[in-house]
């Protein structure tokens, strides 16, 4: 078990990176990909 303090925390981190992501799909930063592999590849490249 993890205290709770951490555990809120985490969750905020969560609740914020939906944010930005959805702020970042919203201004059309996004990429699509034509398959598993091709994302893949993007994310083993990173």
């Amino acid at each position: 078990m993890m205290p709770k303090a951490e555990a809120v925390k985490e969750e905020e981190d969560f609740i914020e990176g939906i944010a930005e992501g959805l702020k970042d799909f919203a201004a059309g930063r996004y990429t699509v990909f034509k398959d598993d592999d091709e994302l893949e590849a993007h994310l083993m490249s990173l």
